[in-house]
């Protein structure tokens, strides 16, 4: 799995790597990351956001939602 981002500056890219870091550590395995990115894929193939505000994730992850372009 990789995660195309919008963003192209390289201070905002090492943000969005940090948070995808922080939601590991904060308890969200490998298998939920996928289980999220391919849910988060089908909403992109919607025209939806990666991810609902109400959606039931960690604060991290919502912040990386307006920058993911694609997953891979």
């Amino acid at each position: 799995m990789r995660f195309r981002w919008a963003a192209t500056d390289p201070v905002r890219l090492e943000r969005l790597h940090g948070y995808v870091a922080q939601a590991l550590g904060d308890g969200i395995t490998l298998s939920d990351l996928r289980w999220i990115a391919n849910a988060g894929k089908e909403l992109l193939s919607l025209g939806l956001p990666f991810a609902p505000e109400d959606a039931p994730l960690p604060e991290s992850l919502k912040l990386i939602s307006k920058d993911i372009k694609s997953v891979l």
